[in-house]
C-alpha cells in the first residue's frame, strides 16, 4: 500500500513524529486532502538557528493565517526571540502549551530581561510566576533553556543554567513555586560565605528534579537547598574537591529527615588524593538494600572518587595505580557501560576489576615515573594484551591509539586487536611502529581492509615516512579516507595526493619552510584532486 492511501488516523499518527517544516514543505499543496489534513493537526515548531530559512519561508503563513497559528501547541525558539517577540505575542497562539527558549547564555541581561517581562504581560490579567522580581534572577543567571507551561496561568516549570551560586537557586525556589526541574552545568562557589545560607526557608513543593553536572559548593549548601525540596524524586551530583560532601552519614541523615520521596541519587564526588578520607562508604544497608543505590569507590595517582554506579562519563582512565572497592554483589557489566572513551595505562595490573562492553575509543599508554618501576617486560606485556579483550568488549571498538607505547607494541599484538575489532576504522600510530608493521603481510590486510582513519605522530615531530617507504604505505592504505601526518618535501605530499586515490581530507604539518604561495600552490593541487587539504 502506498503512503497516500493510508487512512487519516494513520497519515496523522505518522505526522506526529515530523516537525512542522517537514509536514508543510512535503506536504503542503500536495492535493487537497493533504492540505486540509495539515491543517487540522496539532503542530510542533521548532524555530532553531538552522532553520532560519525555512522560518522566514514559512513567515507568511504564519502571520496571515490564524488557523495555523491555533494548531500550534509546543514553540521552541533559538537566538531569535527578540524577532519572534517583536512580530507575535504568545495569545496569537491559542492553543499553545509549552513555550522553550534555548541559547539563552547568548544573550545580554538587557535583552532577556525584557523578553521575560513580556513573557509576564502576555497573561498579566492572571496570577504568575515570572513576577518582576522573577525576571531580574533569571536575567542575571546565565540561562541556556527556559521552558514554560500555559494553562491561562504561565508556569516556569524547567529551567537549564550554564553557571550560577547558591543565591541564584534560593531566589528561583522563592519566586518560581511551579519549578519543577532544574538543571545546573556549574555550580559556583562563592568568594564571601559570610551570609551565603542566612536565609529563611521556603518550600519548593513542586520541585521534582535537581541535576548538577559540576559543582564546587560544600554540603552546608546542599543541605540547606534539599530540605526545601520535600517532594524531590531526582538528583544527580558532581562535585570536584569538596571534602565534607563526601560523608554517608550526613547524607544519610538528610536524606531519612527530608527527602521521603527520593528514589533517585546518583553522584560522583572527587577529593584528592592527599585528603585522610574513609575509603568504605556508602557500604551500608541504607545504600545497597533499601535504596539499590550501588556506591563504588575509586583511586587513582591523583583523585579518590565515590561514584554511584553505573559511572555516568563516557570517558574513564585507568592510570598505573587505579583501583576501585565497593560491594562485591555488585555486577561488573553495569559499572561501566556508559564508558565510550578509555585510556589504559599499560602498567596497571588490576585488569580483573573492570569490564568495557561499549568502548568506542581506546587509548593505550605507559607513563614513565623515576621513582617506580616504570619498565615493562615481555612477560607484562604479553599479560596486558592477553587481558584486553577480557576487560574490554573490542566488538564496538572504532578507534584505537597506540602512539605512546610504539616501542612495546609488535605487529602481532596489533593484528591480534584488528581481528576482534572489526568494527575498528580509525588507527593513531608513531612513525616507525608503522614502517615495522609494513612487514607483516597478514596484518597489512587488515589494515587495508579496516583502516579509514590515520593519524600518524600527533604528539612526535619526526618527519613523515621516506620516499623508499611510501609505495609499500600508500599500497597498504589504499582505502584511507582521513590522513593526518607530517612531511618534509613537496615530492612525498605529491606521491600522497596522486596515489591515494580514496583520500578526501588531509592535514598536514610541514617541517620545511614553505612560502604562503607554495601552501597554496598544494592546495589547489589537492583539491583538483577533490581533497580538503588543511596545514596545522
Amino acid at each position: 500500500m502506498k503512503f497516500d492511501q493510508l487512512p487519516n488516523e494513520i497519515l496523522i499518527e505518522c505526522l506526529e513524529y515530523l516537525n512542522t517544516f517537514d509536514i508543510f514543505y512535503s506536504f503542503d499543496q500536495l492535493n487537497y486532502r493533504f492540505n486540509k489534513l495539515i491543517r487540522n493537526i496539532l503542530l510542533k515548531l521548532n524555530l532553531s538557528e538552522k532553520n532560519q530559512k525555512l522560518f522566514r519561508e514559512l513567515f507568511y503563513e504564519l502571520t496571515i493565517n490564524s488557523q495555523l497559528r491555533n494548531q500550534i501547541i509546543s514553540l521552541k525558539i533559538s537566538k531569535t526571540c527578540n524577532q519572534f517577540f517583536s512580530l507575535f505575542l504568545l495569545t496569537d497562539f491559542s492553543r499553545l502549551q509549552l513555550l522553550t527558549l534555548i541559547d539563552l547564555e547568548d544573550t545580554d541581561n538587557e535583552e532577556k530581561h525584557s523578553i521575560l517581562l513580556s513573557l509576564s504581560n502576555f497573561y498579566n490579567g492572571y496570577p504568575n510566576d515570572l513576577k518582576y522580581e522573577t525576571c531580574e534572577i533569571l536575567s542575571n543567571v546565565l540561562l541556556s533553556k527556559i521552558q514554560i507551561k500555559f494553562h491561562k496561568i504561565i508556569f516556569l516549570t524547567s529551567l537549564t543554567i550554564k553557571r550560577c551560586y547558591f543565591n541564584d537557586i534560593y531566589q528561583l525556589f522563592k519566586y518560581v513555586p511551579m519549578l519543577n526541574y532544574l538543571h545546573i552545568e556549574r555550580f559556583n562557589f562563592a568568594r564571601d560565605r559570610r551570609n551565603e545560607i542566612n536565609h529563611i526557608s521556603v518550600c519548593a513543593f513542586y520541585f521534582k528534579q535537581f541535576i548538577v553536572y559540576y559543582s564546587e559548593v560544600d554540603f552546608d549548601i546542599f543541605e540547606f537547598l534539599l530540605k526545601q525540596t520535600p517532594n524531590l524524586e531526582i538528583l544527580t551530583i558532581d562535585n570536584s574537591f569538596v571534602v565534607n560532601m563526601i560523608d554517608d552519614k550526613r547524607w544519610q541523615n538528610l536524606i531519612q529527615s527530608s527527602l521521603h520521596h527520593l528514589k533517585i541519587f546518583k553522584f560522583q564526588f572527587v577529593v584528592s588524593i592527599q585528603k585522610n578520607i574513609i575509603l568504605d562508604q556508602f557500604q551500608n544497608d541504607f545504600w545497597s538494600k533499601d535504596h539499590h543505590w550501588d556506591v563504588v569507590c575509586g583511586v587513582n595517582s591523583t583523585d579518590t572518587t565515590f561514584f554511584t554506579i553505573p559511572y555516568r562519563n563516557n570517558k574513564f582512565e585507568l592510570d598505573s595505580e587505579t583501583k576501585i572497592s565497593g560491594n562485591t554483589l555488585i555486577n561488573k557489566l553495569k559499572i561501566f557501560k556508559y564508558v565510550t572513551e578509555l585510556f589504559i595505562d599499560i602498567l596497571n595490573e588490576n585488569f580483573h576489576d573492570y569490564y568495557f562492553e561499549n568502548v568506542e575509543s581506546l587509548s593505550i599508554y605507559k607513563i614513565s615515573n623515576y621513582l617506580k618501576k616504570s619498565r615493562i617486560d615481555q612477560k607484562q606485556k604479553e599479560k596486558f594484551f592477553e587481558s584486553l579483550p577480557v576487560i574490554v568488549n573490542l566488538s564496538n571498538l572504532k578507534h584505537l591509539d597506540i602512539i605512546r607505547i610504539g616501542d612495546i607494541i609488535s605487529s602481532t599484538d596489533l593484528l591480534n586487536i584488528l581481528k576482534k575489532a572489526r568494527k575498528l576504522s580509525s588507527l593513531e600510530i608513531r612513525k616507525s611502529s608503522l614502517i615495522s608493521f609494513l612487514t607483516n603481510d597478514e596484518l597489512c590486510q587488515y589494515l587495508n581492509e579496516m583502516i579509514r582513519i590515520l593519524i600518524i605522530n600527533k604528539y612526535y615531530d619526526d618527519q613523515f615516512i621516506e620516499f623508499n617507504d611510501l609505495n609499500k604505505f600508500c599500497q597498504v592504505f589504499s582505502n584511507i579516507e582521513q590522513l593526518q601526518c607530517a612531511i618534509g618535501h613537496t615530492s612525498v605530499f605529491l606521491y600522497i595526493i596522486n596515489h591515494m586515490t580514496k583520500l578526501n581530507d588531509l592535514r598536514i604539518r610541514l617541517f620545511n619552510d614553505f612560502n604562503q604561495n607554495s601552501l597554496m600552490s598544494l592546495k589547489t593541487m589537492a583539491l583538483n584532486l577533490n581533497i580538503n587539504c588543511t596545514f596545522v
